[in-house]
């Protein structure tokens, strides 16, 4: 493993650390995909790239809101979530914008039916 490598998974790490935080328990895991992942020569612009497992989309994006990581509307985005999973948000620690995860947020039933013998789009 290249030292930049090493650098760009322990940035990630403190990324999915601090949206686990932010999601007030409703975050169950957290997977790292893409050129961080990979060390394709992600440039200082790239965002990490994340699929983001939750329990509940309402209760996880009040927590973002009330962490302060979220400026829209929890109604909205809750209700997005369940009619076209996933919702894609941009995540970056308040005190440290230069990082930022694109994040694929989802929950475990609507993952499994988009992996299941027959998801809705195909």
């Amino acid at each position: 493993m290249t030292d930049g490598v090493a650098l760009g998974l322990a940035s990630a790490r403190e990324l999915a650390e601090g949206l686990v935080q932010a999601g007030g328990g409703q975050v169950r895991c957290v997977l790292l995909y893409g050129s961080h992942l990979h060390g394709t020569k992600p440039n200082r612009y790239s965002a990490y790239d994340f699929i983001v497992l939750v329990d509940d989309y309402r209760a996880f994006y009040s927590a973002l809101k009330n962490s302060g990581h979220m400026r829209g509307s929890v109604r909205l985005m809750s209700t997005m979530a369940y009619i076209l999973p996933p919702n894609v948000i941009a995540y970056s620690p308040v005190e440290d914008t230069d990082k930022v995860a694109k994040c694929h947020v989802v929950t475990r039933t609507h993952l499994g039916r988009a992996l299941g013998p027959r998801p809705k789009d195909h």
